[in-house]
């Protein structure tokens, strides 16, 4: 429902302690006059909300109690300001203006309602809304009690100037708000309501009327009992409201939607647990399998590496009986000290006088194979191992050197399975 205030205005001031020749700022009292043109009941409080247009810019005049004119400039910077506007917010309404500022100690005493946390600029003008919670107060209002008037503080700087187009005497600085009074209809040339010191001014500025008469009950509308009756409540996270069934319905829509959307969310959060349950079981078993795998190549390999150290043992001893049927006793002491490849070697040129240098490993193979095949008697070859291994034990040569390497490459041979097959061969 829309709020209109009429641009009614009556501007009321005690100055305290001001003196025009002096051009220090004082701090003096103001009070601004709006008419209530219309309002509304609140249907779930019975509270009364009055929209008010509080104050505004311009150049206001008053008669001092010498008959002389005093102009005041409230300038967009000082209305507007922040900081002043701010002070308006949440202010005590009360009924009529009270001998003194409202305070924590006398707000009981006054206060009949409040004002809104919400204060706007409308062009020239400082808008907000006032709520009348006071039953007295509302029959007040609704018997013709139909002025706003709100009360503040402000430094009043003594300067002259003109402003659009008219002269001012002072400049009222750092506006500070207290209350917010309702009051009866005061007219020009009537006695002003608040009784003034010799130091006071009455505003001259002739107010437009829009009504002569009182403004009667029909200005104060309020909501039909069916209306009220159509609301329903309704619960929002265990908070209860009273709103239109349509809203009542739009909202149970969209509870409705959010569950069922809760509900997928949380069946597709029990799917994930599951699948990550499933997920880590099949993760440990794959674990317990990779470990006896490992378990099974180590085995593996384990054995691989005794039967080759076994094998390169027989293969080390077949060479070196074939090369000590063979070789000359130059080259028979050296034996021990000697590489396989080389072994092979030193059989092939014990009977063939060749260049072994550029020979592949299966050409020199080859001529071994073909050493063993002259040969009459395995089994003499393997006496005569056995005898060149018997003479290692007891050390029977005149070369001590060549007995303790003989013994040495004996023991290496018996050990040579129990080693890595690279340090075996």
């Amino acid at each position: 429902m829309a709020i209109l205030l009429t641009g009614l205005f009556y501007f009321i001031g005690e100055i305290i302690n001001m003196e025009k020749k002096d051009n220090k700022p004082k701090v003096v009292r103001r009070y601004d006059y709006s008419i209530i043109s219309d309002s509304r009941v609140d249907p779930s409080t019975g509270f009364l909300v009055l929209p008010a247009r509080a104050t505004r810019t311009g150049v206001f005049k008053y008669r001092m109690s010498d008959g002389s004119i005093f102009k005041e400039l409230r300038l967009p910077e000082e209305v507007f300001a922040y900081d002043s506007m701010k002070t308006f917010e949440g202010k005590p309404l009360t009924n009529g203006h009270p001998p003194e500022l409202v305070t924590t100690k006398n707000s009981k005493k006054y206060m009949v309602g409040y004002t809104s946390d919400k204060v706007d600029k409308d062009g020239e003008w400082v808008t907000t809304k006032a709520f009348v919670t006071d039953e007295r107060t509302i029959k007040d209002i609704e018997n013709g009690k139909q002025q706003l008037s709100c009360g503040y503080e402000c430094e009043l700087e003594l300067k002259t100037g003109d402003y659009m187009g008219e002269g001012y005497d002072a400049v009222q600085r750092n506006i500070r708000y207290n209350h917010l009074a309702v009051v009866d209809l005061a007219r020009a040339g009537q006695d002003a309501r608040l009784k003034l010191d010799s130091a006071d001014g009455e505003l001259v500025e002739k107010i437009e009327k829009e009504d002569e008469n009182t403004i009667s009950d029909k200005h104060i509308e309020k909501i039909p009992c069916e209306e009220v009756s159509k609301m329903v409540k309704i619960k929002i996270n265990d908070v209860e409201y009273e709103v239109k069934p349509e809203a009542a319905k739009e909202i149970e829509r969209l509870q409705n939607q959010t569950k069922e959307l809760q509900t997928k969310v949380d069946k597709k959060e029990s799917n994930i647990k599951e699948l990550t349950k499933i997920k880590d079981q099949t993760e440990a078993k794959a674990d317990a399998l990779q470990a006896e795998l490992n378990a099974e190549k180590k085995k593996s390999s384990e054995k691989m590496d005794a039967d080759e150290i076994k094998s390169a043992a027989k293969v080390r001893i077949g060479l070196l009986n074939v090369a000590c049927k063979v070789c000359n006793d130059e080259v028979k002491p050296k034996l021990d000290g000697m590489e396989n490849i080389d072994i092979k070697k030193a059989i092939v040129k014990s009977k063939h006088n060749i260049n072994l240098d550029e020979k592949s490993e299966d050409y020199i193979n080859a001529f071994v194979d073909a050493v063993k095949a002259d040969m009459k008697d395995k089994d003499d070859t393997q006496g005569v191992g056995n005898e060149i291994i018997k003479n290692r034990q007891d050390g029977s040569t005149e070369d001590n050197s060549i007995v303790e390497a003989r013994k040495k490459s004996m023991q290496n041979d018996s050990e040579a399975w129990t080693k890595p097959l690279n340090e075996a061969l």
